[in-house]
């Protein structure tokens, strides 16, 4: 299986989190980078790339990453939830996120669950 055919949409506000995500995923799957609820909005909307997995924080400028997470559950792309709020574990995954992450993240265990929806993929 060919792990740079997977795109990610990453939706954080955090810069310096970002360049760490970064870090961790190049080399390993495409990934896009945002940092507003409009501009993933966008990119989903478009379809201009198929996104395989999607990871959300919660506050973000211009709204929730929870309203992306009901976005994905229609289109069926599975999403990661974080926070630095271990309170919004339970309202992600009601919202339907198929894990969900604390700040600081845990690098290794984002590896996991990307490899985790990765290999349950069907193609």
């Amino acid at each position: 299986m060919d792990l740079n055919l997977w795109n990610i949409l990453i939706l954080e506000k955090n810069k310096d989190l970002l360049e760490v995500l970064e870090v961790v995923l190049i080399g390993r799957y495409q990934c896009v980078y945002v940092g507003t609820l409009d501009q993933a909005r966008k990119l989903l909307v478009d379809r201009k790339i198929e996104f395989h997995m999607v990871i959300t924080e919660d506050i973000l400028p211009d709204g929730s990453g929870l309203d992306l997470v009901l976005l994905c559950n229609q289109d069926h792309i599975p999403c990661v939830g974080i926070s630095e709020s271990v309170l919004m574990k339970g309202v992600f995954f009601k919202a339907g996120v198929i894990d969900f992450l604390v700040k600081p993240v845990d690098y290794d265990r984002l590896l996991n669950v990307v490899w985790g929806v990765v290999g349950n993929m069907r193609y």
